[in-house]
């Protein structure tokens, strides 16, 4: 019995020591959240037959109940999640406007829901091929759901930690959003509020932090993001014992990082930072500053929730923009299975030709 336990939860425990070993060495990597999700789901399964074991006199019957339950649970979430992504979509259109990022989280709910009929009429129809041709797509969109949602659960956790338990930092940076004319809007506005408070911590703890606002003139701008930011600070009250410094030629998070360490490293002692951004984008912008060798963590501002999922959407696209040869293994390892099954039928049929 001990012996089936340490065979039953070795791979969880192994999993478990790996992700807590990459999280301490350096927490702002995705290969954290990824194995964080397959611990999450080793555990899973380690945890189904002793679940099973004790369902009902012999188990058989009941467990067979416990896991149609369990599936139908899957499928209804599914399809909730489904209706969330088409519904977030949908107001963020009519709110924002149409563009192809806007347009993510409806697209998505809408592959979803067309995926999920297809299911259905397959199985009513008892269409054999037509279900094999839909567990093969289900491989990569299985394999990127999950990645998907290990990335969304760790994100979350890394949010909440670097904004609650992280060390204040000596540099605290707020990165540009886009302005409306000359005016920072809500989304800026939830950044460079939640910026002020970040640096107020740092004010207790470093002798001579630096408040930095960053963010360049877009094309679509009357001024600089920087400039705008640094008037909303001044305006909120900037306390009397920092310093507030504008960067105001970066047009990415990259250049805002490179372009605001640059006017900050005769200011600073090699301190750890503070990066403070929207919630959506809070890791990556923490993975991006382990790119560039910066010390430290990033922070998100709460964002409307309309829009968290398009933003989220479009910053786990931009996360596997970052591993393009991981990305492309992963997308012709799983279709692989559905590429050969078309290759063999197209074969089968000219064969009767």
């Amino acid at each position: 019995m001990a012996l089936d336990l340490l065979v039953q939860w070795l791979p969880t425990v192994a999993l478990l020591v790996v992700t807590v070993v990459m999280v301490w060495r350096e927490p702002r990597r995705m290969r954290c959240a990824i194995f964080a999700g397959l611990t999450l789901t080793s555990a899973y399964f380690a945890v189904q037959p002793a679940l099973f074991a004790r369902i009902g006199d012999d188990g058989t019957e009941t467990s067979a109940w416990v896991l149609l339950a369990g599936v139908g649970f899957a499928l209804a979430l599914v399809l909730v999640v489904t209706i969330l992504l088409i519904w977030a979509g949908v107001v963020l259109l009519s709110r924002e406007g149409v563009g192809v990022a806007h347009s993510l989280s409806l697209l998505l709910g809408v592959a979803m829901l067309i995926y999920i009929a297809a299911s259905i009429i397959a199985v009513l129809r008892s269409d054999e091929m037509l279900v094999v041709y839909l567990l093969l797509v289900g491989l990569p969109i299985a394999l990127f759901g999950f990645i998907l949602v290990a990335y969304l659960q760790y994100s979350a956790l890394y949010g909440w930690w670097s904004r609650h338990l992280a060390k204040p930092g000596e540099v605290v940076v707020v990165l540009g959003s886009g302005l409306i004319g000359d005016r920072v809007p809500p989304l800026l506005a939830r950044r460079l509020d939640l910026g002020l408070a970040m640096y107020a911590r740092s004010l207790r703890v470093w002798r001579a932090p630096v408040l930095v606002v960053s963010g360049g003139k877009g094309s679509d701008e009357v001024m600089a993001e920087g400039e705008a930011m640094a008037r909303y600070v001044e305006k909120r009250g900037m306390p009397e014992a920092g310093e507030l410094i504008v960067e105001d030629r970066s047009a990415s998070t990259e250049e805002n990082l490179k372009f605001s360490r640059t006017l900050v490293q005769d200011r600073s002692s090699g301190g750890p930072w503070m990066a403070v951004t929207s919630d959506f984008h809070g890791f990556r912008a923490a993975m991006l500053m382990c790119a560039q060798g910066i010390p430290g963590n990033a922070v998100g501002a709460r964002s409307a929730r309309y829009f968290w999922a398009s933003a989220k959407l479009r910053e786990f696209i931009a996360i596997l923009a970052m591993f393009p040869k991981w990305t492309v293994a992963a997308i012709v390892v799983s279709m692989a299975p559905l590429a050969l099954m078309a290759v063999t039928r197209l074969l089968s049929l000219l064969a009767l030709i």
